[in-house]
């Protein structure tokens, strides 16, 4: 018990010292400013709790409106799976789901050292893990990718762009597989549409599958209450990936991924 109350303290007080741009930034720079302090300490606790870790919030909000709220500069470090609606479910579990290990990754592939990655240094990154086996089998095409992740057409990808690219991408590495829909026109998916570098409803349901396991091992392994851990029903399900695809297009992409979690 005192331990678990030493690490309340430590966590609360990591939180406190966050500069308030974190809160309400004001330049990208500012809106995926959150430190690997600040990560690790809310990973270190379920999504439910960490309303408590604000001294000035008097009551229960769900965990992604408690980040939305206190920490937006932290956005893309946790997930939601969008249901149910009044409180969902919010995940930072799995290496793959671990912006710490972004940033380290994005300095292992800035070579040059100049805080941006040229579409060269970026084919590292597209041709590591499970990347690799999309590019190698024509599911993905590495120049699609590096032109939608550039988001404001400077010819680079910065760090904040790279910080949403994995934060979207992060279905794919957790799932293991690319979109499940191939082209109508039977043509390899790296020559349809977005170059085979967007999410559709087969991926989706893999990845809602695998981030409830993951969930469960982490909320069992800390002796967390697991009772609101939960599979979604089928309307919930087709209503997210709904919210999720804002074109109706049957495809989510990088774009509508940004404008719904980040814009």
């Amino acid at each position: 018990m005192k331990r678990i109350i030493l690490v309340a303290v430590i966590v609360a007080a990591q939180l406190a010292g966050v500069h308030s741009s974190c809160r309400s930034p004001l330049t990208p720079e500012e809106g995926f400013s959150c430190t690997n302090e600040v990560a690790n300490a809310i990973r270190s606790r379920p999504a439910g709790d960490w309303w408590t870790l604000s001294t000035d919030e008097p009551q229960f909000i769900p965990g992604i409106d408690w980040v939305k709220k206190y920490f937006q500069c932290c956005r893309h470090c946790v997930w939601s799976l969008e249901y149910p609606t009044t409180a969902p479910i919010a995940a930072m579990v799995s290496d793959d789901l671990n912006c710490v290990e972004f940033r380290a990754s994005f300095l292992e592939y800035d070579v040059n050292e100049d805080q941006r990655l040229s579409e060269e240094e970026l084919d590292r990154y597209l041709q590591s893990g499970p990347n690799a086996y999309l590019v190698g089998n024509d599911l993905l095409d590495k120049n699609s990718v590096f032109v939608q992740c550039d988001l404001n057409s400077d010819g680079s990808i910065s760090l904040e762009e790279y910080f949403v690219l994995r934060h979207f991408w992060a279905t794919m590495h957790l799932t293991r597989t690319g979109p499940l829909t191939p082209p109508r026109d039977g043509k390899p998916m790296k020559d349809g549409p977005f170059g085979g570098f967007f999410l559709d409803f087969g991926q989706l349901q893999v990845w809602f599958d695998l981030v409830q396991t993951y969930l469960l091992e982490q909320y069992w392994d800390n002796f967390w209450d697991t009772s609101l851990i939960r599979v979604p029903t089928e309307d919930e399900l087709t209503d997210t990936v709904r919210r999720m695809d804002l074109d109706g297009s049957t495809r989510v992409s990088l774009e509508e991924h940004y404008f719904r979690v980040f814009a």
